[in-house]
């Protein structure tokens, strides 16, 4: 048995005790064991903590019972216990301002925090937008990204399928509840399938039930972890818009897909690219932010034997490239008409790639 699991899920066990209240005592006392070993004086000299919570520490007996308790399940149940001191523990959520202490996690997926995303939005998604998040995560995951959102039903839901059959970089779900609990029920078998191919994590210990004040700290979770959250589809109150505010505090990106005016569903996305989100329409969009043409189509470079004198010469100016259309025209002195001609030929070879409106080679090195 680990000490240090085991005294700080006693600590966290109390109640009244939640991470705040537990980091102020291990600021105070040194360590988790040490907090616990004080006394009523002790622990009423700490800012935030009342005689109530006094006495719900006083009960030592009964927390180390409940710590021996949820231990003991983990292991029946395969579950892996991470705190802050760990070296598993993910970097990205170790900068934030208010990590979870301990986390709870099962599954086979061990992610590259640094290649995550999180993509999240309403539960009353549409098809349109229930397809864009399938989309978006199955090509995420399959150049390699981890997709990280909260297991709702709507467009969480979407994002996860879609990661899971990307294959590559997989998906992680973070619970509101405990990490052996099914919620949404209708998610079973999805949630199923992320502890087959995923990751599941929670920092609620198990079998606690989802409540309404868990999911703002769960939020805080999603965008920590990951390097920016995508919102696709959210109301003007959704939970989604909570995640991408902390995201901000947390100085993530933030990224949004545009949606049609007249949707209820899509005010709060269009109104986040209004305050500076970054509007994305493609995958594309989002990688270039973090690894710049790397993940473009390779094409095959025997197609360059059979170009025409035009399509060559166009293709070769690239090499200094990328370029517009416009710059295109003016380098090679041609009519646009006659670039754009080209450009679409040379797309349809698979040679190019049009990203935000400048052209780029493909053809591998």
């Amino acid at each position: 048995m680990d000490e240090n699991h085991f005294y700080l899920i006693a600590l966290l066990s109390a109640d009244g005790i939640g991470p705040k209240r537990a980091k102020t005592l291990i600021d105070f006392f040194g360590t988790p064991q040490k907090a616990l070993q004080g006394t009523s004086k002790d622990w009423l000299q700490v800012t935030d903590i009342g005689e109530n919570i006094a006495k719900a520490l006083y009960q030592k007996e009964k927390l180390f019972q409940e710590a021996e308790k949820i231990l003991q399940f983990c292991v029946k149940n395969n579950i892996h216990i991470l705190t802050l001191e760990d070296a598993d523990y993910p970097n990205l959520l170790k900068e934030i301002h208010d990590p979870p202490l301990l986390l709870y996690q099962k599954g086979t997926l061990k992610p590259v925090w640094e290649k995550s995303i999180s993509i999240v939005g309403t539960r009353l998604a549409t098809e349109y937008g229930k397809k864009v998040a399938n989309q978006f995560a199955k090509e995420l995951s399959c150049n390699g990204w981890t997709v990280v959102s909260g297991l709702a039903i709507g467009i969480d839901g979407a994002a996860h399928k879609g990661a899971l059959a990307g294959g590559v970089g997989s998906t992680v779900g973070v619970l509101g509840c405990g990490i052996n609990v099914y919620y949404p029920p209708q998610h079973k078998n999805l949630t199923e399938a992320i502890v087959e191919q995923g990751l599941l994590l929670s920092e609620y210990p198990p079998n606690v039930q989802p409540d309404a004040r868990y999911f703002p700290q769960r939020n805080r979770i999603i965008s920590g972890l990951t390097k920016g959250t995508v919102v696709i589809e959210a109301g003007d109150h959704s939970g989604a818009l909570i995640t991408s505010e902390l995201a901000i505090e947390q100085n993530r990106d933030v990224f949004a897909v545009p949606g049609m005016i007249t949707s209820p569903y899509s005010k709060g996305t269009n109104q986040l690219i209004q305050k500076g989100a970054k509007l994305v329409t493609s995958v594309n969009d989002i990688l270039n932010e973090y690894e710049p043409y790397n993940h473009l189509p390779k094409a095959d470079p025997n197609q360059l034997e059979n170009l025409s004198t035009e399509e060559k010469k166009l293709f070769e100016e690239l090499a200094y490239g990328p370029f517009s259309a416009d710059i295109l025209a003016e380098k090679l002195n041609w009519d646009i008409g006659n670039v754009l001609s080209v450009l679409t030929t040379l797309q349809l070879k698979g040679l190019l790639v049009n990203m935000a409106g400048e052209y780029h080679r493909t053809v591998r090195d």
